[in-house]
């Protein structure tokens, strides 16, 4: 079986997998082995693309403020009630949706994280020392760089919910 580009990299990202040999030992079954028919993304007809990751957060204004200083992320318009949603730019059409409703937050291991990808992983290193955020590599070493086995080089922050953020230099 022979993984996409897009999901070799993605699988790679996800769980310390070092290698596409590793990869492909974890790759799903084909669609025939698979249990309730499932279909494999040649029989998928239309285009998938990224729209937007949502975060539920204690505090909209201390969200919106870490975003906005560490990655220099632009408010933008949002639907709704601003005291329950607000929206971020990520570039083109990307969004970084954040909400505040309700009780019942979980905050979430490394492994529940989202990415995002920098032209200048080195300048957003001493712009996070400069604002004094922590960073760890993937095992979790404070201050550590990880280098993917794809050569990516990537940290993991959190913002102020607890949430991990990669940031990497995968080539946009």
């Amino acid at each position: 079986m022979r993984l996409r580009p897009a999901l070799l990299l993605a699988a790679l990202a996800v769980g310390g997998c070092q290698s596409a040999a590793e990869v492909q030992d974890a790759a799903p079954p084909p669609a025939a082995e698979r249990a309730g028919g499932a279909v494999s993304a040649a029989d998928v007809s239309f285009a998938v693309g990224f729209d937007h990751t949502a975060l539920h957060v204690a505090d909209l204004g201390r969200s919106v403020a870490f975003y906005e200083r560490l990655f220099g992320l632009e408010e933008i318009a949002a639907p709704g009630d601003p005291a329950v949603i607000r929206w971020l730019s990520l570039g083109g059409t990307d969004q970084l949706h954040l909400i505040h409703y309700g009780e019942g937050f979980v905050e979430p291991t490394r492994a529940v994280h989202f990415a995002l990808r920098v032209s200048d992983l080195d300048a957003l290193i001493a712009r996070v020392q400069a604002l004094d955020v922590p960073y760890s590599d993937w095992p979790g070493v404070a201050g550590a760089v990880s280098t993917r086995g794809d050569g990516v080089r990537q940290i993991y922050v959190q913002d102020p919910d607890g949430y991990w953020i990669e940031v990497n230099d995968v080539a946009g």
